[in-house]
C-alpha cells in the first residue's frame, strides 16, 4: 500500500471539535491544542473562525446534481438505441452541457472538454454507470430481432431442407475447414448502465460481414 504524501484532512473530526473547544474555553492556547490533538496549527486557526465544523476532502462539483442527473439519462438513453457514448464523447457532451447551463466550470476550453479529472469523479458519483465493450450491431439487425421474425426464419430453413431433400440424404451435408478476414472494425468501449446483460453498438456492416476462405 503507498504511503500518503499529504497531511490535509490526516486529522478526525472529534480531535478538532476536542482542540477548538479547549482553545474557546481558554483552556489551552491554539498552539498547545494543536499538538495535543494532533492538528496542524493553521488548520485549526481556520476551523476556529467558523461556527460548525466540517470535514470535506476534494474540489467542488463542476455540474450541479440535477444537470448530471440528465446527463446519466442521456448516456442511458444513447446506449439503449445502439450508439452508447465513449469516454471522450461524454466529456466532450459534458462541457457543451456546461456551457449551455452558463457554469463556471475546470474544463478545458482549448479541448472542449471536460476532462478525466472530472470524468473518474463522475463515474465514482455514479457507481451504476460502466465502461464496457460493445458487440457490434447493425441497425437493422438491432431494429428487427423479434420472435415473430426468428420463427419465420426457420419455417424457411426447414421448407428448404425439405426441398432438396437433405433430411433424407444427410451425407450431401459437407463439413469444410474455413478462414475469414473480417472487413468492419470492432467497436470501443462505451458507457453502459449497470445491469445490462447485453450492450450492442450498432455499425455500417454485420458483425460476420467478411471474407470467407474454403479449403
Amino acid at each position: 500500500m503507498s504511503e500518503r504524501k499529504t497531511q490535509r484532512k490526516s486529522w478526525d473530526l472529534q480531535s478538532m471539535k476536542a482542540a477548538v473547544d479547549a482553545v474557546r474555553s481558554r483552556h489551552l492556547s491554539p498552539s498547545a491544542a494543536s499538538k495535543e490533538n494532533n492538528i496542524p496549527g493553521t488548520i485549526l486557526r481556520r476551523h476556529l473562525q467558523f461556527e460548525t465544523i466540517k470535514k470535506g476532502m476534494g474540489r467542488k462539483q463542476d455540474i450541479p446534481p440535477e444537470i448530471e442527473a440528465s446527463l446519466v439519462d442521456h448516456i442511458s438513453l444513447m446506449e439503449s438505441e445502439g450508439f452508447g457514448l465513449k469516454i471522450s464523447e461524454v466529456e466532450t457532451v459534458a462541457y457543451k452541457l456546461a456551457l449551455k447551463e452558463g457554469l463556471k466550470v475546470r474544463f478545458s476550453h482549448e479541448k472542449g472538454k471536460a476532462g478525466k479529472t472530472w470524468f473518474y469523479a463522475f463515474k465514482k458519483r455514479h457507481p451504476n454507470i460502466l465502461v464496457r465493450k460493445p458487440e457490434a450491431l447493425t441497425l437493422a439487425r438491432s431494429r428487427g430481432i423479434n420472435k415473430a421474425d426468428v420463427t419465420k426464419f426457420f419455417e424457411m430453413f426447414e421448407n428448404l431442407l425439405n426441398k432438396n431433400n437433405f433430411f433424407g440424404d444427410p451425407a450431401r451435408i459437407h463439413n469444410v475447414d474455413e478462414t475469414r478476414l473480417q472487413l468492419n472494425n470492432r467497436p470501443e468501449k462505451i458507457l453502459s448502465i449497470k445491469g445490462k446483460r447485453n450492450v450492442v453498438s450498432v455499425t455500417v456492416k454485420e458483425r460476420d460481414c467478411d471474407c470467407t476462405y474454403k479449403f
